[in-house]
């Protein structure tokens, strides 16, 4: 940005709107990519995308745009989640993960993802296998809707024709909406699988690849958190989970160190509320719906913008 004087970065958001050219989309990607030898430049553009759209930066921006205080603000944020992976990591290697009824393998070992990992290396690559290991039971009703698709990363349009008739059927549609009904059910759903699986951090879920969750444990996982939500697709509930608590929108909530406890909480309560101001009185039955969760028992139940269309850079030219 100081390179070229860029006052603004929100025209880079969308790069055929701002009027930049295809040859010099991909300069700025790579300019973006330097030290990422590893990531496609679609890869690095659309994390740069959601690092800083209009919608997560909007909190720096309550008293006007500042493309500095943005910046340094994101890189802190940045910085301290770097620090909890660190954090993480270390005391996975001294104390060993504990998810649950899995925990041990049949050697009595712990199943944990390696922890050897070079401090040296950016956020997105500290964290190491950590659910690779993981084995979740479905031990609850699978409704039919979520037997259909095989993963959890294909959006409904793009899945073969016989399973998009399938959800015709079953009256899916493909721009299917959340309500704030459903996202409570599957924050409750999550909270549900924490206290199962004695999950104490919900970051490595964000993430599938980096976590290396396998395929078929990534399934089982979703249909967990699908439990009550029939009417939506295993995809567009994994979609809503990473929505929901994506750490770009806990950063109010992490500003005094991770407590899963508290997002998951503070996360409810403000769906409830949003619930009651939109007039919905039905809500899931529960003894305390604010109640933390207890990590070491709890009894298992299985009930159901800146959209702009002027040309920002028509004779901007980065070089190579």
């Amino acid at each position: 940005m100081q390179e070229y004087d860029v006052q603004d970065h929100r025209p880079f958001l969308s790069l055929n709107q701002s009027g930049l050219n295809k040859a010099d989309q991909i300069k700025f990607a790579r300019y973006l990519g330097q030290g990422l030898p590893t990531f496609t430049l679609f890869c690095i553009y659309s994390n740069f995308k959601n690092l800083f759209c209009t919608k997560r930066t909007e909190i720096y921006t309550k008293d006007g745009y500042n493309l500095p205080y943005i910046l340094d603000k994101t890189k802190r944020f940045l910085s301290n989640t770097t620090a909890d992976l660190k954090n993480m990591v270390q005391q996975q290697s001294n104390d060993s993960i504990d998810f649950g009824p899995n925990a041990l393998d049949s050697s009595g070992a712990p199943r944990v993802g390696s922890s050897n990992f070079d401090s040296s290396l950016p956020a997105r690559c500290l964290m190491p296998k950590v659910l690779e290991n993981l084995l979740i039971y479905e031990n609850f009703d699978v409704h039919e809707t979520h037997r259909v698709e095989d993963g959890v990363c294909t959006h409904i349009t793009r899945l073969p024709p016989k399973k998009q008739e399938l959800f015709k059927q079953f009256g899916i549609q493909s721009n299917q909406t959340v309500t704030f009904y459903e996202k409570y059910i599957l924050v409750e759903n999550f909270s549900k699988f924490c206290n199962e699986y004695k999950i104490s951090d919900h970051r490595p879920f964000l993430d599938f690849h980096e976590s290396g969750l396998p395929k078929c444990e990534q399934v089982k996982f979703v249909r967990y958190l699908g439990q009550g939500l029939p009417n939506l697709t295993l995809n567009k509930i994994y979609l809503s989970f990473k929505d929901l608590l994506g750490m770009n929108r806990l950063e109010k909530t992490t500003t005094e160190g991770y407590n899963l406890d508290l997002i998951l909480k503070k996360k409810k309560k403000n769906l409830y509320n949003r619930m009651q101001a939109a007039g919905i009185s039905s809500l899931p039955t529960t003894n305390n719906c604010f109640s933390p969760y207890n990590p070491h028992h709890y009894p298992y139940n299985s009930a159901n913008q800146f959209n702009q269309t002027n040309q920002f850079f028509p004779n901007l030219t980065i070089p190579l």
